[in-house]
């Protein structure tokens, strides 16, 4: 089981992870490993999505994390954690989506494109 200082590490990465798909942040975490990894093992709460989702489509966010759309949702509205893997596949494709929308200025359409 997590322990509180792990939980509080899963949410300060799940906040940093918005602040990097809001564009208001660089894909570097500038978070202790430490702390990342101790993050990850706590797991995030999988709503996240619900936030995520309006950055990153949802198709990509379930294929990432191996999900379908509607248990993905399912999931999110329960407030279910996700596994340690789905966590860490989640912050790889935040900083993915990051670097790739910085690489096509910004610009959401032509990188769905």
């Amino acid at each position: 089981m997590a322990t509180s200082a792990s939980q509080g590490d899963a949410i300060l990465l799940a906040q940093r992870m918005i602040e990097i798909v809001k564009g208001r942040a660089s894909s570097n975490l500038d978070i202790p490993v430490h702390r990342v990894i101790s993050a990850l093992k706590a797991c995030f709460n999988a709503n996240v999505f619900h936030e995520l989702r309006q950055y990153i489509p949802i198709e990509v966010l379930s294929s990432a994390l191996n999900l379908t759309k509607r248990t993905l949702r399912q999931k999110a509205n329960a407030h279910v954690m996700l596994s340690s893997r789905q966590s860490d596949m989640l912050l790889h494709l935040v900083r993915t989506w990051s670097i790739l929308l910085s690489f096509f200025d910004n610009d959401r359409e032509l990188l769905l494109a």
